[in-house]
C-alpha cells in the first residue's frame, strides 16, 4: 500500500516539478500570460494527482482554491472600482490599492500553505524512507519560502508608501523569489526520483 502511495505521489510531484520548471519563462514577452496558464493547469494537475497519496496534498489543493478566490475577489474589485472611478469617485483609486494590497497578501498566504503542505506531505513520505538528507532540504525550502513571502509582503507594502523605489525592490525581489524558486524545483525532482524508483 505504501508503495503505491509513493509511487502516485511520485508522479503527482514530477507534474509539479514541470509545471514549476515552465513557470520560470512567464516573464517572455508575448507569451507570458499562455506560459502562466500552462504552468498553473500542470501544477493543479499535480496536486489533484497528489491527493490520493495523503491528505496533506488535499490540503494544499485547498489552499489552490482559496488563492483562486481571491484572484477572482481581486478582478471582481478591479472592475468595481474602475467603475467607481470612472464616475468620478477620486477617492476609487486609493481605496483599490489598499484592497489590492490586502488581497494580494491573502493570496500570497495562501500561496505559501499551498507550497508547504506539498513540502510537509512529501517530507512525510521521504522521512518512512528514511532519506534524512531529503528531509532536510524540504524543511529548509519551506522556511527560505517564509522568508520569502515575508519580504514579498513587506516589499508590497513599502511600494504603497515608497513608489520611488519600485525598481529596486522589484529587482530584489525577483532575484530572491528566483533562488527560492530554484531551490523548491530542486527539491521537487529529487523527491519525485526518489518516490519513483
Amino acid at each position: 500500500m505504501s508503495e503505491e502511495r509513493y509511487l502516485t505521489a511520485g508522479k503527482a510531484l514530477k507534474l509539479i516539478f514541470i509545471g514549476q520548471v515552465i513557470a520560470l519563462f512567464v516573464s517572455l514577452p508575448s507569451v507570458g500570460n499562455f506560459i502562466s496558464l500552462i504552468a498553473g493547469i500542470t501544477i493543479l494537475v499535480g496536486i489533484v494527482k497528489a491527493r490520493k497519496a495523503d491528505a496533506l496534498y488535499n490540503r494544499a489543493f485547498i489552499m489552490v482554491l482559496c488563492s483562486l478566490g481571491c484572484s477572482l475577489i481581486l478582478s471582481m474589485a478591479t472592475v468595481y472600482f474602475s467603475n467607481l472611478y470612472a464616475g468620478g469617485n477620486t477617492g476609487a483609486a486609493e481605496t483599490f490599492i489598499i484592497v489590492a494590497l490586502v488581497l494580494s497578501v491573502i493570496a500570497a498566504v495562501f500561496g505559501f500553505l499551498q507550497n508547504f503542505f506539498i513540502i510537509k506531505g512529501t517530507t512525510k513520505f521521504l522521512g518512512e524512507l528514511q532519506e534524512e538528507a531529503l528531509v532536510k532540504h524540504g524543511e529548509t525550502t519551506w522556511k527560505l519560502m517564509i522568508v520569502s513571502y515575508g519580504l514579498n509582503i513587506l516589499f508590497s507594502i513599502l511600494l504603497v508608501f515608497m513608489s520611488n523605489w519600485s525598481g529596486v525592490l522589484s529587482i530584489a525581489s525577483n532575484v530572491i523569489n528566483l533562488a527560492i524558486t530554484l531551490v523548491y524545483i530542486l527539491f521537487l525532482y529529487r523527491s519525485e526520483v526518489r518516490l519513483l524508483a
